[in-house]
């Protein structure tokens, strides 16, 4: 039987040579990733040149897709704003995780409406 001691070394090993491939699989990719970016760029340009959304062919179809994303630079200005405007539907319904620890460490339960799931978990550092 292992002792603690052979498996937080076994596992720090383990964990040390995962992030060894990681990085080896990241630089990797860095030159197939670049040439997919410059192709993207040309198809980019040369429906933008058409004038058109998408080109389908007999390899596939490109086409063209706007993604926003959003951050919040000012939140008491942007909070203000929603409610004032009743634009609530702007806000994601997101739960901050240490807020509601604290929460329930200070009134010894779940804020009403939050259904909280804890999984016991074990860490390894050094």
């Amino acid at each position: 039987m292992a002792t603690v001691a052979q498996l937080v070394g076994a596992y720090v090993k383990i964990r040390d040579s995962k992030k060894v491939i990681q990085d080896r699989h990241k630089a990797e990719l860095e030159a197939t990733n670049a040439k997919l970016a410059l192709i993207e760029s040309g198809l980019l340009n040369m429906l933008n040149a058409d004038g058109v959304e998408s080109m389908r062919t007999e390899n596939g179809t490109a086409f063209k897709k706007t993604m926003v994303k959003a951050t919040v630079r000012d939140r008491e200005l942007f909070f203000n704003y929603v409610v004032e405007n009743d634009l609530m539907h702007m806000l994601s319904s997101a739960v901050s995780a240490p807020a509601v620890r604290e929460f329930i460490e200070a009134n010894g339960e779940a804020p009403p409406g939050v259904a909280v799931n804890t999984v016991l978990t074990v860490n390894i550092r050094r």
